[in-house]
């Protein structure tokens, strides 16, 4: 909730405007790693607790589990509460990668596990774009 960019918050302006068909570019086989914001604030809290080490280390913040974009737009949807057809161009912008998914392979030492599943962000981000945004 309370995101005002990226792909939630274009699919829900596009619905907002046309409620029967949403048209997206790509394939909708591109595959993201989603994070409820949340959670990557327990997580930066739960990192803030740790102790500090003298090198450098990387941390992925996502949970390794990727998500089609086709799976996150019919679920938006689905959640929009009417009959969407949902297409998608085919039109790949340059540079745009098939698959971004973290390797949390350094979360698993943490005492931290992922609590909002894909679902609940996305349910709790269309009741919030629906009516108490502001």
């Amino acid at each position: 909730p309370r995101l005002r960019k990226q792909l939630l918050w274009d699919i829900c302006c596009r619905l907002q405007q046309n409620g029967r068909t949403l048209e997206l570019g790509g394939t909708g086989a591109e595959v993201r790693d989603w994070t409820d914001v949340r959670d990557v604030a327990r997580l930066l809290g739960c990192l803030a607790d740790q102790p500090q080490e003298e090198d450098f280390r990387v941390i992925n913040g996502g949970c390794g589990h990727g998500t089609t974009v086709a799976e996150i737009a019919h679920t938006i949807a689905r959640q929009w509460g009417s009959d969407v057809a949902v297409r998608y161009s085919g039109a790949v912008r340059a540079g745009d990668p098939f698959s971004l998914v973290a390797d949390p392979s350094r979360l698993h030492h943490l005492p931290f596990d992922w609590r909002v599943p894909i679902e609940q962000g996305l349910v709790d981000y269309v009741k919030w774009f629906k009516g108490e945004r502001s």
